[in-house]
């Protein structure tokens, strides 16, 4: 599998008090996944433009869908050098994010590929999701 597909990193801690975790990862985005008992993706964090102007697009049930942008060096952030950071950033191409995780595929079951593009196409106001699907 080329730099570009995303693979899924095998063995991800799991915390008791959440939803099933997942993690997918290629040399231009990383893609979280937080799945419930059922199966259902109940979570998601996806970071693109990697690694140079990182993005994070992330949402959790029953919250509507952020973005932000990532800040890798923070100034000793939670007391650790380079924690990343996430501030706030209303800028997002829903198309070109969404284009970008399905030309990355790999791994990603195609379920969770749609679910994570519709979620994007609808909170930034691309209402055809064809390219979702």
């Amino acid at each position: 599998m080329s730099d570009d597909a995303l693979r899924e990193i095998p063995g991800v801690h799991q915390r008791d008090a959440e939803a099933k975790r997942r993690w997918f990862t290629c040399s231009q985005m990383d893609v979280f996944l937080w799945k419930d008992l059922t199966g259902q993706i109940v979570g998601f964090h996806l970071t693109y433009d990697k690694p140079h102007a990182e993005q994070a697009i992330s949402w959790r049930l029953g919250e509507r869908v952020k973005s932000s942008r990532v800040l890798l060096d923070g100034p000793h952030a939670g007391g650790h050098p380079g924690t990343p950071l996430l501030v706030a950033s209303a800028r997002v191409d829903g198309w070109s994010v969404c284009g970008r995780l399905i030309r990355c595929g790999g791994d990603l079951p195609g379920h969770a590929r749609s679910t994570v593009c519709r979620m994007i196409a609808n909170a930034y106001g691309n209402q055809d999701d064809a390219l979702c699907r």
